[in-house]
């Protein structure tokens, strides 16, 4: 008896653009493959992480009784805000910006999904493994002209070329570029594993390069170009969850940080950084993992800890010291943390409409001031001009509904 099931909806979201959508599930038949490079150098890894003694647990974290909130007041002013989802029946589920922030790359899971071989699995001590990933449909969006093209029927993880003329994406196993002006689509000559960690993990990068195994059961490295020694050594499992910087030249692994399959417990995240150290950064923090997010200029990081008193905090990756940015009075999730281009101000989701209603937030991150910018709002996702945030509702008979914001600093309009 086959046994199915789906990531949940906040894996689901974080994983989307980074990795795949709706997961497949089933019990292993059969003798599962020999543990290749990459599963031992996980391995390896993750118990070297786990014998630090102090590295911070969430499981054990006792937050201080102090709440850390900046005053609120005024830092944007909202211009328009504007529904951009039509009722088209699609089910969109996250988008990607353009570098000019004049366009959108959105992904809209679909009926199909692509089967993964038996041969194709790595090994699981709780024998259920992956046997498919959903397809998907990568739409673009306009906001100038409030207009919709399909880039194509079967696509994943969307990455904008540096000068925003084209989009690099997974067509299943290969590497493909649409370009903007001609809307054609090319083939790159790269291509990744028929694996679970292949057709999951494999990441275009701007440049046109491929931080993807060359082959099963092999560690991540870059394709069309030299790969930074500290991310040649990257051994992933489909349990894990990978983001890499900005400029692609560190990483973070988040070892087990799905607990939808939990090969590894506790779970560990650690940092690969640019200089070929792996630091360790946590353990049993699988929901800050999935959260976390990388400043614009890749030197710090963001993340929120799910407590007694949730809080945001920011990781210095110079220092490897992390500080309390916000700190509630209340248990309220924290979620979908989006820096602004400056790197000045934190975008994130406060409650979860169950104990408490959802909003978005703006935060200055020197913790100066904040501001509820949206009642009832998720998912923030700001423009690299900084002038619009992308954001959804609960939708009508679908899932989401997108808005786009467009705002301004209140301190720009003084005087109007």
């Amino acid at each position: 008896m086959r046994r199915i099931e789906f990531l949940p909806i906040l894996v689901l979201l974080a994983s989307l653009l980074g990795a795949g959508t709706a997961i497949t599930m089933s019990q292993a038949a059969g003798p599962v493959p020999n543990e290749g490079e990459a599963f031992g150098m996980r391995e390896e890894t993750v118990q070297v992480a786990l014998a630090q003694n102090n590295l911070f647990d969430c499981a054990t974290y006792v937050p201080d009784i102090s709440p850390i909130l900046p005053p609120e007041q005024q830092i944007f002013r909202i211009v328009r805000d504007n529904r951009i989802t039509s009722d088209d029946g699609k089910e969109y589920l996250g988008a990607v910006w353009s570098p000019h922030g004049d366009a959108l790359a959105f992904v809209a899971p679909t009926d199909g999904h692509r089967d993964i071989l038996d041969d194709d699995a790595l090994p699981s001590d709780e024998q259920v493994r992956l046997v498919a990933v959903s397809k998907n449909e990568l739409m673009l969006y306009w906001p100038a002209w409030g207009t919709w093209e399909q880039i194509t029927p079967d696509g994943a993880r969307p990455m904008w070329s540096a000068d925003g003329q084209g989009i690099y994406y997974m067509a299943g196993t290969d590497l493909m570029r649409f370009d903007l002006d001609t809307k054609t689509t090319r083939y790159t000559g790269m291509s990744v594993p028929h694996t679970s960690v292949g057709l999951l993990f494999s990441q275009p990068l701007l440049d046109g390069r491929l931080f993807a195994p060359r082959q099963p059961h092999a560690p991540l490295e870059i394709q069309g170009g030299q790969t930074p020694a500290t991310l040649s050594q990257i051994g992933i499992a489909e349990s894990d969850h990978v983001l890499l910087s900005p400029r692609a030249d560190q990483a973070i692994v988040a070892y087990g940080a799905n607990t939808w399959k939990g090969q590894f417990a506790p779970a560990v995240t650690v940092l690969y950084r640019s200089n070929g150290r792996v630091t360790p950064m946590m353990r049993n923090c699988q929901y800050s993992a999935i959260e976390m997010v990388w400043s614009p200029d890749g030197g710090q990081i963001a993340y929120p800890v799910h407590a007694e008193r949730s809080e945001i905090r920011i990781y210095d990756v110079t220092s490897g010291q992390a500080r309390t940015l916000v700190r509630l009075d209340s248990i309220d999730l924290l979620s979908g943390l989006s820096w602004s281009p400056d790197g000045k101000y934190l975008a994130f989701t406060q409650g979860d409409d169950r104990s408490t209603p959802r909003s978005i937030w703006v935060v200055s991150t020197d913790g100066a001031m904040r501001q509820r910018l949206v009642e009832g709002g998720l998912l923030p996702n700001w423009s690299p001009d900084g002038q619009h945030i992308l954001y959804a509702r609960p939708g009508n008979g679908r899932l989401l509904d997108w808005y786009l914001l467009k705002v301004q600093p209140a301190a720009n309009i003084e005087g109007e």
